[in-house]
């Protein structure tokens, strides 16, 4: 059977959101747009779909091309399909969401994007396009996926400590958690492990640092402290 195509003029994009966590904030990836439309104004690391390329990798080679990567989580979120995305045309755009340790992901600058940097989250500059939008939607999702599965490991190094733990998701749900709850769920969870190491170089006694089980996501049940 010989289909009859509609010829379309429609481009498809990805935009990354790209979450780190440093000095006790959640920040963002941005890119600087030294072009029209929005120039000066500031971007999710985005790229059109290459025609030899997946989604997901698109996704990856659009932030290679801004940033130096180690250790990410990439994850595909929803995509956006308004009309009046970007002036200049109709233009589709696959979210995923990035988790990464500040130390792991290097922003790398270029002629296209001379300023690459991250922001505090509760601190935006003026964003092009919808990306408003697009970063409350992820981050909706990353809370969301914080109280159900082991997702904050990528915000940690390899090893950490329960307090550390409680800060990021702290951080995260822009909220404060009694400690002794907060212990006594992850615990019951037995998602992590003691590693029968201590913190070294700290001006405080030394706490037990831990290690998550599972390397790879895992959904636990509810995780819900007060």
């Amino acid at each position: 059977m010989v289909l009859d195509f509609i010829k379309q003029e429609i481009f498809l994009a990805v935009d990354n959101v790209v979450f780190s966590i440093y000095k006790w904030e959640l920040l963002v990836l941005l890119v600087e747009r030294i072009k029209n439309p929005s120039k000066w104004s500031w971007a999710l690391p985005w790229w059109f779909v290459e025609d030899d390329m997946t989604l997901k990798q698109s996704a990856y080679s659009a932030l290679e091309r801004k940033t130096q990567l180690k250790h990410l989580y990439l994850e595909q979120l929803y995509t956006f399909s308004a009309t009046d995305r970007d002036p200049r045309a109709r233009v589709v755009s696959t979210i995923y969401m990035a988790l990464v340790h500040r130390d792991n992901i290097k922003p790398k600058v270029s002629d296209e994007a001379p300023s690459v940097q991250f922001f505090p989250v509760k601190k935006l500059p003026k964003l092009a396009f919808d990306h408003n939008a697009v970063l409350e939607y992820a981050l909706q999702r990353l809370q969301y996926k914080l109280e159900y599965t082991n997702l904050a490991q990528y915000f940690l190094k390899d090893s950490f400590s329960l307090r550390e733990l409680q800060d990021v998701y702290e951080i995260v749900m822009n909220d404060t958690f009694d400690v002794r709850n907060f212990r006594k769920k992850i615990h019951s969870l037995h998602m992590i492990r003691e590693t029968w190491e201590l913190q070294s170089n700290v001006n405080h006694r030394p706490a037990k640092l831990y290690e998550y089980i599972d390397k790879e996501k895992k959904v636990f049940d509810v995780l819900w402290v007060s």
